[in-house]
C-alpha cells in the first residue's frame, strides 16, 4: 500500500492535480503570479505526457533491455511463471473472465507451454484489498490458461501476492516443493527488468521471456500522431510508474 501511494504521487495526472491544487491555494492567498506559474506547469505536464511520441520515448528505454525471444528459440526451464494483471474478473454484466490490456502475458505463457518449454505453469497474483473483485487474479488467469491448452494438473496457483516483490517470494515457496530453481518469467516488457531482479533476489534463476511490447515504432507518422490522446497519457503513465516503482524497490533493497 505504501509503495502504491508513493509511486502514484509521481504520475502525470497526480502531479498535474497537485500543481493545480497548489495554484488554487496560492490564488486564494492572492499570489496570482505564482498561481499562474503553477497552473501553467500543471497544464504543461498533462499536455506533454499525453503526446504519444513522449509516451514511446519514456517507455522505449525500459523495454529495450529485454528483447523478445521467438518461442521455438526459447530455452527450457523447470516452470513458466506468468505474472498477474492479465485478466479481468467475471463481474456483472460479464459472463466470463475477460482479457485485460496485458493479456499477452497469458497467451505467451500458454504458447511456451504448448511448445514444451516447461512442464509447469505458475499463475501468480492475489486479490488486492482495493480491487473490485475478491477473486484472486491467479484463478481468473488459470481459467484462461486451461482454455488455451494448459491442463489443470500442469498449473500451480500462487494467490497470496499483491505486488511484484510478493510475486517473487510467494512463487519461490510454491516451487520449493517441486525443486524448481530455473524459471521462464513472463511479464510485460516494460515490467521485466524490475520483475526479473525481484525474482533473482528471491533466489530463483530467471530466464526473461517478455511480451506486451508497447513502445512500437509506427509504420507512418501522420500529423494526428502528435496530438494529445488518452493512449499517450496511458503509456507515459505506465512508463513513469515503472521508473518510480524501480526506484522505490532499489531504496528498499528488493532488487
Amino acid at each position: 500500500m505504501v509503495s502504491t501511494l508513493v509511486v502514484t504521487a509521481f504520475l502525470p495526472l497526480s502531479v498535474a492535480l497537485e500543481l493545480g491544487l497548489a495554484a488554487l491555494l496560492l490564488l486564494a492567498l492572492r499570489r496570482r503570479r505564482a498561481a499562474g506559474v503553477l497552473g501553467a506547469l500543471a497544464f504543461a505536464v498533462l499536455f506533454l505526457a499525453s503526446l504519444p511520441p513522449v509516451g514511446r520515448a519514456l517507455a522505449r528505454p525500459l523495454e529495450s533491455g529485454t528483447a523478445p525471444v521467438p518461442i521455438p528459440e526459447s530455452p527450457s526451464a523447470g516452470a513458466i511463471v506468468v505474472l498477474g494483471r492479465a485478466a479481468d474478473s467475471k463481474l456483472p454484466p460479464r459472463l466470463d473472465v475477460e482479457l485485460s490490456d496485458a493479456s499477452d502475458r497469458l497467451q505467451h505463457a500458454a504458447r511456451l507451454f504448448r511448445a514444451g518449454k516447461a512442464p509447469l505453469v505458475v499463475a501468480t497474483g492475489g486479490a488486492p484489498a482495493h480491487a473490485a473483485s475478491s477473486t484472486p487474479e491467479c484463478r481468473d488467469m488459470s481459467s484462461l490458461l486451461v482454455e488455451w491448452g494448459v491442463p489443470p494438473d500442469a498449473l500451480l496457483l500462487e494467490c497470496a501476492s499483491i505486488d511484484t516483490r510478493q510475486n517473487a517470494l510467494q512463487t519461490r515457496q510454491v516451487l520449493a516443493g517441486r525443486r524448481v530453481a530455473t524459471i521462464l518469467l513472463v511479464t510485460s516488457a516494460m515490467h521485466m527488468r524490475r520483475a526479473a531482479a525481484a525474482f533473482r533476489r528471491a533466489g530463483l534463476t530467471v530466464i526473461p521471456s517478455p511480451t506486451d511490447f508497447r513502445a512500437v515504432a509506427p509504420e507512418r507518422l501522420t500529423p494526428t500522431a502528435w496530438l494529445p490522446s488518452a493512449e499517450g497519457l496511458t503509456l507515459s503513465t505506465a512508463a513513469i510508474r515503472e521508473r518510480a516503482a524501480m526506484a522505490f524497490y532499489r531504496v528498499k533493497g528488493w532488487v
